[in-house]
């Protein structure tokens, strides 16, 4: 299943995937999503997942696993027009040894953020 976000941009929704990174020297992970300026991006309450808000107001988590999620500024240029935006940046070192980036993006329901908010609330 796919949303559109504008005439060439497109979400998944429960896209789950993996990459693998070759062994090598150890470097800083290389990864980063760039938001189309009409999305809002925010870190979520435990900084291990990226909310990103669309004009609808629908809203989609982006989560990693084995890095840091934050955010930054960027570019979009799919408009013809350099454009200021936000982007979501996965951060870690890769060993020698490689790594392997693993994140998601969901739509968020309203069931969800109400059950987060309950068991963040209990603790």
């Amino acid at each position: 299943m796919s949303t559109k976000l504008a005439d060439e941009m497109w979400l998944l929704s429960g896209c789950s995937l993996a990459v693998t990174l070759a062994a090598g020297p150890a470097r800083t992970l290389p990864c980063a999503f760039t938001c189309i300026p009409s999305v809002q991006a925010s870190l979520a309450e435990d900084e291990r997942a990226a909310l990103l808000r669309l004009p609808s107001g629908m809203l989609w988590r982006l989560r990693a696993a084995g890095t840091e999620v934050s955010l930054g500024e960027s570019v979009y240029l799919g408009s013809g027009e350099a454009r200021k935006t936000q982007q979501v940046v996965l951060s870690g070192t890769v060993g020698p040894e490689g790594a392997a980036v693993r994140w998601a993006l969901r739509l968020e329901t309203r069931r969800a953020r109400q059950r987060a908010r309950d068991t963040n609330g209990a603790r």
